[in-house]
């Protein structure tokens, strides 16, 4: 029989409302003693009172008891893709509804609740911008709802990160600081100590696939990284354009085009927009000429992380991640994002009137 964890619930609850266990009591008309031994396990409420505290701390008695339908993994992933789909066609508050009802029925998933939030901020393009605070306070909810109430650490420390890029969003740089100051070791990655052990174990495969998928997590964040260095570096702009210069030779020779096409493509939009604002108009027609190619090549959809002859065992790291190797967000709203990202950005307004650069325009909306 599942043990019943109202008391453990309530002192949640009431520490997440902030509210003392005196008025608490004094709401409920109990003592403040009642109040301590419930949330100790030593006694439980009278179940008269199941529905004026469930009122009060605006949840579910199901939520109380500790009741809630389950879900498996790959149902909520079925959910997310399904949304996400939904968000490149249909009104963005439609979906919305539809997301909320999903959070209301699974109210314990916080799997489920993770994987909503993440729906949100990787569509708040999709949002009028006037509602854009609205929304990504919304999902700054759920994932401090899923940090505070889960036990698993991994959960915790994706909501962890997923709250930081909520914070990114509205401009929270104290918050952010605080939130990740102590979250990650650089120094000290658990993989380079895994494969070793794997290795001693005499189970080769398995320590290559770490490794490779170690390497192929430092080049995701070296292609997150440079970029921002770079565009930090424009008031030199020789040293700015370095740093694409170097991800652009590191990442060429990792082949990394072939296992994310649309990552590498990103980089060169990135590159493209630091030309334009360091005077480099034909550089950065090139660069936006390649982004154009990823755009436009069928032969990179559906969008999906691929394998190479060195990524040849990455495979189990797809499969740690929750969409596997499909993308975040659906093939047409990311068509859609990357036409915008070049002609909505006014990094690139003086490129208006390029004749190369409404080419380039041009072979991304034919897509």
């Amino acid at each position: 029989m599942q043990e019943l964890k109202i008391g453990e619930k309530i002192y949640a609850l009431r520490k997440e409302k902030g509210v003392t266990q005196e008025k608490l009591a004094e709401f409920l008309n109990v003592s403040t003693p009642a109040v301590s031994k419930w949330e100790t396990n030593q006694t439980f409420p009278d179940i008269g009172l199941l529905p004026e505290i469930a009122s009060y701390f605006d949840v579910t008695i199901d939520y109380l008891m500790d009741f809630a339908p389950s879900i498996p993994r790959e149902d909520v992933m079925d959910i997310y893709r399904k949304l996400a789909d939904a968000f490149s066609k249909d009104p963005f508050d439609k979906v919305f509804d539809q997301l909320k009802k999903y959070l209301k029925k699974y109210h314990n998933s916080y799997f489920l609740h993770l994987q909503m939030g993440n729906l949100l901020i990787n569509h708040l393009d999709r949002v009028d911008p006037a509602r854009v605070p609205e929304i990504n306070a919304f999902a700054e909810g759920i994932f401090k709802r899923v940090m505070n109430a889960t036990a698993n650490p991994k959960l915790k420390h994706e909501a962890t990160y997923s709250l930081a890029y909520c914070y990114l969003v509205s401009g929270k740089a104290d918050e952010i600081i605080d939130l990740l100051k102590d979250a990650v070791d650089t120094m000290l990655p658990p993989e380079i100590m895994m494969a070793h052990a794997y290795q001693i174990k005499g189970n080769a495969r398995e320590a290559k696939a770490i490794l490779q998928g170690y390497v192929f997590q430092c080049l995701v964040g070296m292609l997150n990284a440079c970029p921002t260095l770079a565009f930090l570096n424009l008031d030199a702009p020789e040293k700015a354009i370095r740093w694409f210069q170097w991800v652009e030779k590191t990442i060429e020779v990792f082949e990394f085009s072939r296992i994310n096409a649309f990552g590498e493509g990103q980089m060169h939009l990135a590159y493209a927009k630091a030309c334009v604002m360091t005077g480099r108009t034909d550089e950065a027609l090139d660069q936006l000429d390649y982004f154009a190619g990823v755009v436009s090549d069928p032969a990179n959809y559906p969008i999906v992380f691929k394998m190479s002859e060195m990524f040849d065992s990455i495979e189990g790291l797809y499969e740690k991640l929750d969409l596997g190797k499909g993308a975040h967000r659906s093939d047409k709203t990311i068509r859609e994002s990357c036409l915008a990202a070049v002609t909505q950005d006014p990094a690139f307004a003086p490129l208006a009137d390029n004749a190369r650069y409404q080419d380039i325009v041009a072979r991304i909306a034919s897509k």
